[in-house]
């Protein structure tokens, strides 16, 4: 499925399955404690790059629930 293919059907679900696939979206990036690489204990997101929490998906889905 090519991308504004997919959000023309995310527009189509009801309100029940959006809310079901944001909380999958989420437990997906659920954050996970880590040794960063100074020896100190940090949060990642197994999904994306880089040694933060929130990634950038969290942030966005944050910044979507402000509007």
């Amino acid at each position: 499925m090519k991308y504004d293919d997919f959000l023309a059907t995310i527009k189509t679900l009801t309100c029940s399955q959006q809310e079901n696939a944001l909380k999958e979206v989420i437990e997906l990036h659920e954050p996970h404690e880590i040794t960063l690489p100074d020896g100190s204990f940090g949060l990642n997101c197994d999904e994306c790059d880089g040694w933060v929490y929130p990634c950038s998906t969290i942030e966005a889905v944050k910044q979507g629930m402000r509007a």
